[in-house]
C-alpha cells in the first residue's frame, strides 16, 4: 500500500527519497549478480557442448579410417561394362547397332525421321 506523504516536510521527503535510491541500489547490484551468474553459467554450458563436439568429432575421425572408408564403398555390379546384345540395327549402314537402352541412337533418331518408319521396324531379326 502506498504511503501518504502528505504532511512530511521537504527534509522528510529528501530523507524518504535517500531511502528508497539506497534500496534501488541494493536492488540493482542483486541484479547485476545474477545476471552475472546466468552469464557464467551460459558460459560453463557452452564450454561443456564444446568438449562434447570434440570428443564426437573425434570419435567419427576414428570411425572414417581408411579400412573403414573401403567397407563403406557400394559393391559394384557384376554386370557392370559387358556389352548388351544389339536390338535395332541400321537399315542404311548394318554396322550401326544400338542396345536400346537409356536415350535412342542419333543414327536411329535419324532414320525414323527420314523414312517415317517407327523403331519396330529397325529390330534384328534372330
Amino acid at each position: 500500500m502506498a504511503k501518504d506523504y502528505e504532511g512530511f516536510t521537504s527534509e522528510e521527503l529528501d530523507g524518504e527519497i535517500r531511502m528508497h535510491l539506497a534500496e534501488i541500489e541494493t536492488i540493482k547490484g542483486f541484479k547485476q549478480k545474477l545476471l552475472d551468474r546466468q552469464e557464467a553459467e551460459r558460459k560453463e554450458k557452452i564450454q561443456s557442448l564444446i568438449a562434447k563436439r570434440k570428443a564426437l568429432d573425434a570419435e567419427i575421425a576414428a570411425l572414417e579410417t581408411p579400412k573403414a572408408r573401403k567397407a563403406a564403398k557400394p559393391v559394384k555390379s557384376s554386370r557392370k561394362g559387358t556389352k548388351l546384345a544389339a536390338k535395332y540395327q541400321s537399315k542404311k549402314n548394318p554396322e550401326l547397332t544400338s542396345a536400346g537402352r537409356g536415350e535412342l541412337a542419333k543414327w536411329l533418331v535419324e532414320e525414323m525421321a527420314e523414312t517415317g518408319l517407327p523403331k519396330e521396324a529397325f529390330l534384328i531379326e534372330k
